[in-house]
């Protein structure tokens, strides 16, 4: 399958170029409805081993961008190309390929490390609750986070991880 080798190369690269996304809003004056680019003409290429910074303003598409190069954009019209190692983003290759951590932290302030990672792995694993328990293990030990598994991961409000 062309693509099967996305991620898995010595250095990988995501490219994006021309990107723009416009949402449609309705004209003050004429009462119609026009096109309102919130993001227009952007591009970088990007390898392993660096960073890519988005800063700007409030209000200036930081998000949108994001959005549109995670296949997460709605309300309008995405357009530009987004490849990674030279292949076209699709929707399949991005969930196999990618991961997005949200801007914000989606996780229940009141549960352990160990247990967060349980609770997602019975979730999203089809096995065992033996191989769920095995794969929280390995990871909270890959991460370096077995000191702290049953500690509480905490939010703003309430202290923790």
């Amino acid at each position: 399958e062309p693509g099967s080798t996305v991620g898995y190369s010595a250095e990988s690269v995501l490219e994006f170029q021309d990107v723009s996304f416009t949402v449609k809003i309705k004209d003050k004056e004429t009462k119609s409805k026009k096109d309102k680019a919130i993001i227009q003409g952007v591009s970088a290429v990007v390898k392993s081993g660096h960073v890519l910074a988005i800063l700007g303003p409030s209000g200036a598409g930081k998000t949108t961008l994001i959005n549109v190069l995670t296949l997460n954009a709605f309300g309008g019209v995405s357009k530009g190309y987004v490849a990674l190692n030279g292949n076209t983003i699709t929707p399949k290759s991005f969930v196999r390929e990618c991961y997005v951590v949200s801007q914000q932290d989606f996780h229940w302030p009141f549960l352990t490390a160990k247990e967060t990672l349980t609770y997602a792995a019975q979730l999203y694993l089809n096995g065992t609750a033996e191989e769920a328990a095995d794969k929280v293990t390995s990871i909270l030990t890959s991460m370096g986070l077995s000191g702290c598994a049953d500690t509480l991961v905490g939010n703003e409000f309430m202290q923790g991880l």
